[in-house]
């Protein structure tokens, strides 16, 4: 009968060591789901770096855009100027550079 007790015994810590090993792995489990969850997150804010570097590149591509078509008006103006006309067009030339500014 103690064989029999001490062998129960023995298979009651084989069973309590099992769980415990569970339990260590299931800790390792959520701390790796965790650590997913923080790299998601920050995979997520770098997209949105992204986005808003791209947006502020669109904007300033149509900034530029703007500014190329103020100085193609005033090259026009320049080209096309000649002396009888040259205040006229040099006061157009300033209106279209404080555009620019």
């Amino acid at each position: 009968f103690d064989k029999e007790v001490a062998d129960m015994e023995q298979g009651k810590a084989s069973v309590e060591a099992k769980v415990e090993d569970m339990e260590q792995d299931k800790a390792l489990v959520e701390a790796k789901v965790e650590d997913m969850e923080q790299d998601k997150e920050l995979v997520e804010a770098k997209v949105e770096d992204m986005e808003q570097g791209k947006a502020l590149l669109e904007a300033k591509v149509e900034d530029m855009e703007q500014d190329k078509e103020v100085v193609d008006m005033a090259a026009v103006l320049v080209v096309s100027m000649d002396l009888g006309n040259l205040m006229l067009c040099m006061n157009y030339i300033l209106i279209f550079v404080n555009k620019i500014n």
